[in-house]
């Protein structure tokens, strides 16, 4: 059995699974079944309850 020949038959394996060289069934179907990861929420700048009195409050 030669190396060829093992080639030729898993190509033709892949091809009748459906499957593709780009990729995209593979991306499509990871999406379908992997929810996505959350995303990170963004530090938000603290603001103090309480106001400093500048001159013009007075």
């Amino acid at each position: 059995m030669s190396d060829k020949n093992q080639a030729q038959r898993f190509e033709e394996a892949a091809r009748e699974a459906g499957a593709d060289e780009s990729g995209a069934t593979f991306e499509r179907v990871f999406k379908a079944i992997v929810p996505p990861k959350p995303r990170p929420q963004q530090a938000t700048k603290k603001v103090s309850a309480r106001r400093k009195r500048g001159p013009s409050d007075a």
